[in-house]
């Protein structure tokens, strides 16, 4: 189970998240996991994760990495900017995805 939370207000929002993890049928919990992420490295911008999020089965924690270094200095007006580009980086950025062709 996963725990994240947003305050906000007109001014600010603050994110906070658990730290905890499952592993397989609650065999295992481990207090280690980073669900909270930065996405810009100028602007205080951030992502929670919730649960084993994955997209094309890529852990989702590794394409907001990757967004991070790609968008580097790079600044937006507006949370919508950030997520219509970090979209846009999704749909078309072959480099996160290596698929063998079919015959």
């Amino acid at each position: 189970m996963s725990a994240g939370i947003c305050i906000m207000n007109k001014n600010a929002i603050a994110m906070a998240a658990d730290s905890a993890v499952t592993i397989g049928q609650h065999i295992a919990i481990h207090n280690s996991a980073n669900k909270l992420f930065a996405i810009s490295r100028c602007e205080p911008v951030g992502v929670i994760v919730y649960s084993s999020a994955s997209f094309m089965q890529i852990p989702i924690e590794i394409i907001i990495k990757q967004y991070k270094s790609f968008l580097g200095k790079k600044r937006f007006n507006s949370l919508k900017d950030y997520v219509a580009d970090f979209m846009s980086y999704l749909e078309t950025n072959s480099k996160l995805f290596h698929f063998k062709k079919m015959k």
